[in-house]
């Protein structure tokens, strides 16, 4: 597609700088226009994972704020009454003693959404660098994972599932994307700590022979 001019031929949405994930370009304005129009929709499904700071306490949600431009950085947004409504929900992956893994679902798809919302309900996703990402080395860490925590050099926000509805033929798409390593070892990694650290079972006391 010539739609997006030399720079950004066929793009038709976006990811934040450094998420990882699969996106879709079209190869033709009429298709560029018809996924455009189903963005435009919110028809489009998107699923991310996002490892976090925190823990939720409930097993799944949804985050209902609208957004818009930060009043004193241009590179950021935050919740704003007057913003675009925006709404993503959540459902917990799996649980780390410090740490969740969340899948997560856009029902609009707002500039830095996930990020902005997860920080906004206190659990921002790891190394983001705009919104409270480094939070983790304040915490009570065991050095080999906090070695691994400070090799992660962007956000751990990863696009993994899009689907949407081809242009000209109709049919439902659906494309995945696996984690990238440096996200799925530091999984095994918390994991692994996880069970370093936990306490080992007691073993019952032996009856004496009367």
């Amino acid at each position: 597609s010539g739609i997006g001019g030399e720079r950004r031929p066929g793009i038709v949405h976006r990811l934040d700088k450094d998420t990882s994930g699969v996106v879709v370009v079209a190869k033709n304005d009429w298709a560029h226009l018809g996924l455009a129009r189903q963005f435009e929709a919110h028809s489009i499904a998107r699923t991310y994972f996002g490892l976090v700071i925190g823990r939720p306490t409930v097993g799944n949600g949804r985050i209902d704020l609208p957004l818009g431009r930060h009043r004193k950085s241009r590179l950021k947004r935050s919740v704003e009454p007057g913003g675009k409504p925006a709404v993503t929900h959540w459902r917990v992956e799996r649980k780390f003693p410090l740490f969740t893994l969340l899948r997560l679902n856009l029902e609009t798809g707002r500039t830095h959404q996930i990020r902005v919302h997860l920080a906004a309900q206190g659990w921002p996703v790891l190394a983001d660098p705009l919104y409270g990402g480094s939070r983790w080395r304040g915490l009570s860490l065991s050095e080999g994972l906090r070695e691994k925590l400070s090799a992660i050099r962007r956000q751990a926000l990863h696009a993994t599932e899009l689907g949407f509805v081809h242009p000209q033929s109709g049919e439902r798409l659906a494309f995945s994307s696996a984690l990238p390593a440096e996200m799925e070892e530091l999984l095994q990694a918390l994991a692994a700590d996880e069970a370093d650290s936990a306490p080992e079972k007691q073993r019952p006391p032996r009856r004496r022979k009367s």
